[in-house]
């Protein structure tokens, strides 16, 4: 029971205030059933919207989950492996020993008549020849850099006109006339072929003006609310042209070696090709995939896709015959006519040049790779 005597005084001696205590307990006492019943009632709408919520994220993670399985069944006939893992199909591992071709034979080629059928099997044919070219070793990759080297040296009358050296100690009526050739400069950590012996015996020719290959980023730029916008361009490719492999290069987005922008007075800037008024004689171009039809597929920047394109039209503007184009491939690349899926936007190549050989894939393929 509660005392009505005071408790205790304050420091000026007033009696503590005892019955305003006894009756704000005897009114929370009143209320005691009132708020029971309003706190269960909060407790269950908090349960229900909690439960609510619980429910909402797993069916959310089980339409995601049906989703990618649906997505896992409708890849599981085409070959699948990623540069960056094996993958979880077994063919492809490293410790068998097949190769790209043949996974991507044995599960049904091509990609189906649609769109998305040949954006799947681009994607499946990528992770299977990165996988197949992680297979080869250093001397491999060596080895085949040289026999392709050495084809296209042979065979490519570009490369097999009068040095610097010669043409000075005969005078100028022996030089050739001019040939302009665009050239990579090949990236080891993906596997590229080497170029490096192509792009010194092309300087090495007096009437070869060498053009190599460098790749714009956009800026963002302002929309009409002003935001800015990443994806308002897509890349672009130039060719600027070089003249010293040791000078005239820098290493850029993705560990590429690309031309510098001047040259080396640091002031005048570098010939472009497409400023020069005249068109390439012939484009050394790489790429991941292809078959002896010349079918190309690439890594999926679509830089020479839309480089060819954009060319030709000029070509076609001007009056200009458009340069061949041939491809350099390690054997790993080389896949059955038909498994490498095109698109409209996809750009063929006229011949190829493999360890085995030089294939040509069209009349001015054939022309080319066969020296006439």
């Amino acid at each position: 029971a509660l005392s009505t005597k005071p408790l205790r005084r304050d420091v000026v001696g007033t009696p503590f205030p005892v019955h305003r205590l006894v009756s704000g307990c005897m009114h929370l006492l009143r209320s005691a059933p009132t708020l029971a019943v309003a706190a269960v009632a909060a407790r269950g709408r908090w349960a229900v919207a909690a439960s609510s919520r619980t429910a909402g994220h797993q069916h959310r993670r089980y339409h995601v989950h049906r989703g990618h399985q649906h997505r896992h069944q409708q890849t599981r006939g085409m070959a699948t492996t990623n540069a960056g893992g094996t993958g979880d199909d077994p063919s492809l591992d490293d410790s068998n020993q097949r190769s790209a071709s043949q996974v991507i034979t044995d599960r049904g080629g091509g990609g189906g008549g649609n769109v998305e059928g040949r954006q799947r099997q681009k994607a499946a044919t990528r992770k299977a020849v990165r996988q197949a070219l992680r297979a080869l070793t250093e001397e491999d990759m060596r080895a085949e850099s040289a026999s392709i080297t050495a084809h296209i040296l042979d065979a490519v009358r570009v490369f097999r006109g009068p040095t610097d050296a010669s043409a000075t100690s005969a005078g100028d009526e022996t030089a050739a006339e001019t040939v302009r050739l665009g050239l990579y400069v090949h990236c080891a950590r993906l596997r590229e072929v080497d170029t490096t012996p192509l792009l010194r015996a092309a300087l090495a020719v007096s009437h070869v003006q060498l053009f190599v290959p460098i790749v714009d980023m956009p800026l963002p730029s302002p929309d009409t609310d002003g935001s800015a916008n990443a994806a308002a361009a897509p890349p672009t490719m130039r060719f600027l042209r070089i003249s010293n492999l040791e000078d005239d290069l820098e290493l850029k987005c993705m560990g590429i070696m690309e031309p510098t922008e001047l040259e080396r007075d640091g002031v005048t800037p570098r010939h472009n090709l497409e400023a020069s008024g005249a068109p390439l004689d012939l484009l050394l171009m790489p790429g991941l995939a292809f078959d002896a039809a010349g079918n190309r597929l690439g890594r999926g920047g679509g830089y020479y896709d839309a480089f060819i394109e954009r060319h030709e039209a000029t070509c076609a503007a001007r009056g200009w015959t458009p340069p061949p184009t041939l491809a350099l491939a390690f054997s790993p690349q080389m896949l059955p006519v038909g498994a490498v899926a095109m698109e409209i936007h996809d750009r063929p190549v006229d011949a190829l040049a493999t360890p085995a050989g030089l294939v040509g894939c069209t009349p001015a393929g054939v022309t080319l790779v066969g020296g006439t």
